[in-house]
């Protein structure tokens, strides 16, 4: 199945900042709640279809979670039976989760869907079973540094609730087995350089996460080239400021100072640039396609040429749900089909809280975007360290009508041991709709820690430091809300200078999740910065809060 999240949500992941920030520099985190009303889930079994659902299975067990729900709905099939309904479920997205067992209780095959419960009606979901081997089943982790495919310094991984256990990988690549009745797993894997110490966790299933790819931070950056240029045809006698963008680079430019410089890998890039005036969106816009960068560049824009410049085209949105004293904003942004990320073609909110926004942006012309072209926005609202992001990604302009879901407050961290190492306990209450829990905790070898802020992990290297940072989805998690970090101290070639210090702790933990299946939205967990997802239609929200232990 393929994955096609970068997140960066604090950690994560898919937790992207989970779950976990934004593109560069700029944060990310996640889905409205679903309206008021239930409908009704019918799930269907063909047992005679033996090459996905195996003979020796009795019977299926389906579990269902979603929005609305607090805790998921369960159900099962028994042979013969082939059909099972579930009633009174709140509307909005929903995934469920199918596992046939045998006799003897084993998991024999799994697999899972997507339903939309609808006000009054009744859906349906199809499930694509996969056979799961009599050994366990495979589990392929693959271990980024950078952009780089690379073994972690350290990598362990658990199997259920059996003890970690060190794994070795060769070019970044970990097999592990993994023979959990219910596919549940763990890795960890560490990366540090100078006084930055990095530790990411991934808890999750086999059903929701088969398939894993994760990014460590690294102190190097690749060959940069520099890309230059005049800007041509601004407005005469007016006061003009703009952005250049390519790839995740960008500079800026004025009428005052009409040339731009910035430096980018060797890639394959669109260039994007735009001028505005005031706090008003772009006036002008200018997209040249399919740029291969293999040195230093020089790459002039003009306004006036037709065949790249754009008129842009006004879209609407509105904003309603925000808590009460909180304050909102709205960003446009766009993110080409080569990765061009251009994050200011505008933006609106208010000077003084209030419960909704309305406002108008410049967008792109449908007719000037292509496949794989995604406008994006993206709202943040915000009030003493409790933090709502909401990222809708299109493939065209619309008029956009969002309802914010309720804050995440609940979560507490508190130490839990100071030997070897400081592990710290968090608790929270279960929040509804949530696919995966994001958890960071930071030490700064004595020194006060910076407070997260959406899309800083990969900023906040330079000052140094540790940092433990925790996916975990809510079918590994099933009816628990606490975790505490894991005691490693025993494993060949752990370190305990990586343990996070007693004194100096902030943290921040959230809830993530999209109108889609974790595995059909999340690419990369990392711990270093990132672009939230981009995927036509994807409405991917992060609720969290932070505070100091």
């Amino acid at each position: 199945m393929k994955q096609t999240m970068r997140t960066a949500v604090p950690l994560a992941f898919f937790l992207l900042p989970l779950f976990i920030g934004c593109g560069g520099n700029k944060g990310a985190r996640m889905m409205s709640l679903a309206p008021r009303g239930s409908g009704t889930l019918v799930i269907r079994v063909d047992w005679g279809n033996s090459r996905v659902i195996p003979p020796e299975a009795v019977r299926i067990d389906v579990t269902v979670t979603g929005d609305g729900l607090r805790e998921p709905r369960r159900a099962s099939i028994d042979r013969p039976r082939d059909t099972v309904t579930v009633t009174d479920l709140p509307v909005g997205s929903k995934t469920v989760l199918g596992e046939a067992k045998n006799a003897d209780n084993r998991t024999v095959a799994r697999g899972t869907g997507f339903a939309v419960i609808r006000e009054g009606e009744s859906s349906s979901v199809a499930i694509t079973m996969e056979t799961v081997p009599a050994g366990g089943e495979r589990l392929t982790v693959t271990v980024f540094r950078g952009e780089t495919q690379d073994n972690a310094d350290f990598f362990a991984y658990q199997d259920g609730e059996g003890a970690w256990q060190t794994a070795s990988g060769s070019g970044g690549v970990y097999t592990l087995n993994i023979t959990d009745r219910d596919g549940r797993y763990g890795v960890v894997a560490y990366a540090g350089y100078g006084q930055s110490r990095h530790v990411l966790i991934v808890h999750a299933t086999l059903a929701e996460l088969n398939r894993l790819s994760i990014e460590l931070p690294v102190e190097s950056l690749p060959p940069m080239y520099e890309v230059t240029g005049d800007v041509r045809g601004l407005p005469a006698g007016s006061d003009v400021r703009g952005l250049v963008a390519m790839g995740p680079e960008f500079g800026f430019f004025s009428s005052y100072d009409p040339w731009f410089r910035f430096h980018v890998p060797a890639g394959l890039y669109d260039l994007w640039a735009h001028y505005q005036r005031g706090e008003d969106g772009f006036v002008r816009g200018y997209l040249r396609r399919d740029i291969n960068v293999t040195a230093n560049t020089r790459l002039d824009v003009d306004f006036t040429d037709t065949l790249y410049a754009i008129t842009p085209v006004p879209m609407n949105i509105n904003v309603t749900g925000i808590p009460i004293g909180w304050m909102a904003t709205v960003f446009h942004s766009f993110v080409s089909r080569n990765g061009t990320r251009a994050f200011s073609l505008g933006s609106f909110g208010s000077p003084e809280p209030r419960p909704s926004l309305s406002g108008q942006v410049s967008s792109i012309p449908s007719e000037r975007l292509q496949t794989g072209d995604i406008l994006a926005v993206e709202i943040l609202a915000s009030l003493d360290g409790n933090v709502i992001y909401r990222n809708q990604s299109l493939s065209s302009p619309r008029t956009l009508n969002i309802t914010l879901p309720q804050p995440f407050t609940s979560a507490r961290t508190t130490v839990a041991a100071t030997s070897p190492y400081t592990r710290t306990e968090t608790s929270w209450t279960p929040y509804p709709g949530a696919q995966a829990y994001f958890l960071e905790v930071r030490g700064m070898f004595g020194r006060a820690s910076r407070p997260a802020s959406l899309g800083s992990l990969g900023n906040r290297r330079q000052y140094g430091g540790t940092t433990w940072a925790v996916a975990m989805t809510v079918g590994w998690l099933g009816t628990r809300s606490s975790y505490t970090l894991p005691d490693l101290s025993s494993l060949p070639g752990w370190d305990n200078q990586w343990g996070l210090s007693s004194t100096g702790l902030s943290w921040e933990m959230g809830a993530v999740f999209a109108n889609r299946p974790l595995a059909q939205w999340v690419d990369k967990i990392t711990v270093a910065g990132g672009s939230p997802p981009s995927q036509p239609d994807l409405e991917f929200t992060v609720v969290s809060t932070e505070g100091e232990s």
